[in-house]
């Protein structure tokens, strides 16, 4: 009986080994590989301190947008910019100003104006509740 449970476990052991070195095959490796996103980077200064920021996905871009406004809300000054935009120089400057009391329509006006190239800066007046944003390309 011992020969029989000895074998049995040996047998099985040894079918566990042979599967476990089994070769995989380029069809399964490529079907689980990961495609790498497309990343939103932003400089952004939060009074006077520059930081720069990744995004995978438009939805955490979005929610950092939400933060800077918040940021300006309590009155810091903050200023962003797409990382992959060109600084301007002070020559031939385009200079573009919007008033809202709406945030998200401050928000939405910002990051299309972001995705333009353009340096967009948040004020904020607490006893008006305007929102000013500037955009500087």
């Amino acid at each position: 009986m011992k020969k029989v449970i000895r074998t049995v476990a040996l047998f099985a052991v040894l079918s566990m080994v042979a599967v476990g070195c089994q070769k995989e095959t380029i069809t399964d490796w490529q079907a689980n590989m990961v495609m790498p996103s497309e990343t939103h980077n932003v400089v952004y200064t939060v009074d006077g301190t520059t930081y720069t920021a990744s995004f995978s996905s438009e939805v955490e871009w979005l929610a950092f947008l939400d933060r800077l406004f918040a940021l300006a809300e309590e009155g810091r000054s903050v200023s962003f910019r797409n990382a992959e935009s060109p600084v301007n120089t002070k020559q031939n400057r385009e200079i573009v100003t919007y008033t809202t009391r709406d945030k998200a329509d401050a928000e939405n006006w910002a990051d299309v104006m972001q995705k333009g190239g353009y340096r967009v800066r948040i004020d904020f007046d607490e006893h008006t509740g305007i929102y000013t944003c500037t955009a500087v390309r």
